[in-house]
């Protein structure tokens, strides 16, 4: 599918705000949240990129992604992307392969499932957000491109991270795109997701699970 331009894209969400401006929950209490969306529309059933395309932004209030803390379930049999495939991109067909876990963790009481690579060894990302940890001696962790999403908030957390490392604050000594194993996260001083709709999420609790 060819990109939006730019200045379309930015005017539709402007004009999508102005339009539900009402909408905006409370300072504190929530936010506008907006997913723009590109679809082929064309007229045409068969197995091919279409001649046409539709791009829609749909807006809702909405409230914390995860109230109380995400709870997530470790994920080893599950796998939403591997190596060489598109789990890189923000395509509505990668949430499907997680549907199926999510019911399982959320039946358990989870709130949602943080995944691994194929070989199960190294963690990847949770459904809907990028992961990040913070070892004993300061150094931030998110796992590297390649197979996961490329969020926007992961990339503001990665550059503000960058800049504090320049500083003599001492609350970060360097920042890693690396691959984390399930140990390192258990060691870690902290750790906690991030996402346009999850902004930033802090694991609840420590036990085998994250």
């Amino acid at each position: 599918m060819p990109p939006v331009p730019q200045d379309l894209f930015l005017e539709m969400c402007y004009e999508a705000v102005r339009a539900n401006a009402d909408w905006v929950p409370p300072e504190g209490k929530g936010a506008l949240y907006l997913r723009p969306l590109l679809m082929g529309s064309g007229a045409a059933l068969g197995v091919g990129p279409s001649s046409e395309f539709t791009f829609v932004i749909y807006v809702a209030p909405v409230g914390s992604y995860f109230p109380g803390g995400a709870r997530l379930r470790v994920e080893t049999n599950h796998h939403r992307a591997a190596e060489m495939g598109v789990g890189y991109v923000k395509a509505a067909g990668n949430y499907a392969p997680c549907f199926l876990p999510q019911k399982d963790a959320k039946e358990k009481g989870f709130s949602d499932v943080l995944y691994f690579d194929p070989s199960g060894t190294r963690v990847e990302e949770a459904a809907a957000s990028n992961f990040f940890c913070v070892t004993k001696d300061g150094v931030l962790k998110t796992p590297s491109l390649g197979t996961i999403l490329a969020g926007v908030t992961r990339d503001t957390i990665l550059k503000l991270a960058r800049r504090l490392t320049s500083t003599e604050s001492g609350l970060l000594t360097s920042v890693q795109e690396t691959s984390i194993s399930l140990g390192e996260i258990l060691e870690a001083r902290e750790a906690f997701v991030t996402g346009t709709a999850a902004a930033v999420g802090w694991p609840s609790h420590r036990d085998g699970n994250v």
